[in-house]
């Protein structure tokens, strides 16, 4: 996954994880990593991250565009 930043439970057992560059990815409780979203070639490196379980949301604000962006996490 490399350069990790953030690493938020989603309550199934599972986690999100996030990398500097921009990428997202759910990692189970098994440990297949699979990668859900890629913002690199966008700019849009990832400063950190928050997932709101309740309403599946990931909230992932933005190193250089100063923006927050929100992603619903769907199975």
């Amino acid at each position: 996954m490399g350069h990790g930043d953030a690493i938020a439970p989603v309550g199934d057992g599972g986690y999100l994880t996030t990398n500097w560059s921009g990428a997202v990815f759910y990692v189970p409780a098994q440990g297949a990593v699979v990668k859900l979203l890629d913002t690199e070639a966008f700019g849009e490196n990832a400063a950190d991250a928050c997932f709101e379980t309740a309403s599946q949301i990931l909230y992932l604000p933005t190193f250089f565009k100063n923006q927050v962006k929100a992603y619903r996490l769907v199975k």
